[in-house]
């Protein structure tokens, strides 16, 4: 089980970057902003994200 738990909590993080970068690349997200459901969908995922790192920690 500690294997799944580094495999998943991996997995997160690579999708918790993924993200960030986004909202990092100042072009980008300015560009972004004009699509405020997206916006709100990529700041829910990583919301989202966050919350699924915190219960893959659980695991045991």
């Amino acid at each position: 089980m500690v294997y799944f738990n580094k495999k998943l909590e991996s997995k997160i993080a690579r999708i918790e970057t993924i993200l960030d970068e986004l909202q990092k690349a100042e072009w980008l997200w300015r560009n972004l902003m004009k699509y405020s459901a997206l916006v709100g969908k990529i700041e829910a995922t990583l919301k989202a994200m966050k919350e699924a790192k915190t219960e893959a920690a659980g695991i045991q």
